[in-house]
């Protein structure tokens, strides 16, 4: 149940109304990022939202069952609020999101909570970005609790493994780039495929702290 401040209850029932709506994302890493739909930037409980983003939102959606609730971010690409590069590198993987709209004239006036969820599907065209907004019914679709496979469920090196991949480590740098998935190392030169299915974690860089898996290795 949404609880309004009595001046923003007032502002409702005018004839004319000054809103704004307002989003907040909070990163797994804790980075936070605020963005609005006004022309301006808003200052909202101390946090600057801007509005350079270029956001905007498709309809929201609700309903009484389990489907998931309906809502699209879309956003402009840019290098210094929300690049390409971040995004599919998975830093927006499962961040927290809420979305509220403000009276721009009179922001004393509270807000009006809209939506809270977490970031699903991301894509990105033409220098926009599209992201859905997954509500809390979500999280009851996932199955919980152990699952039996003919594959190990286990992540190589992880605690339910327990194999040592400290002597299974190679250490290299890279010697040049052909594209965004392909490079080529500087001295390894392992037998082909010696590496396909292992994890390559970057040391330093711009992709200092990213892992990803390898899919194939000559």
């Amino acid at each position: 149940m949404k609880s309004l401040s009595t001046a923003m209850n007032s502002h409702l029932q005018g004839e004319v109304l000054t809103l704004a709506t307002c989003w907040a994302l909070t990163r797994q890493d804790g980075v936070e990022l605020f963005f609005t739909d006004f022309d301006e930037d808003l200052v909202v409980d101390g946090d600057s939202y801007l509005a350079a983003s270029g956001y905007s939102r498709s309809a929201i959606a609700n309903s009484s069952s389990f489907t998931v609730d309906n809502l699209d971010i879309i956003g402009n690409l840019q290098s210094e609020v929300i690049s390409e590069a971040d995004l599919f590198s998975g830093l927006y993987d499962y961040a927290e999101v809420r979305i509220f709209m403000v009276n721009w004239q009179d922001l004393s006036m509270g807000t009006i909570p809209l939506r809270k969820g977490w970031l699903g599907e991301i894509s990105a065209r033409d220098g926009a970005f599209t992201a859905e907004l997954r509500g809390l019914s979500q999280a009851l679709l996932h199955e919980i609790g152990g699952v039996y496979a003919p594959l190990c469920s286990a992540d190589l090196g992880d605690s339910k493994c327990g194999v040592d991949v400290e002597a299974l480590t190679e250490t290299d740098s890279v010697a040049s780039v052909t594209s965004r998935g392909v490079f080529t190392l500087t001295s390894y030169s392992g037998a082909d495929d010696v590496l396909t299915g292992g994890v390559l974690t970057f040391t330093s860089g711009e992709n200092a702290g990213r892992s990803a898996e390898i899919r194939g290795w000559v």
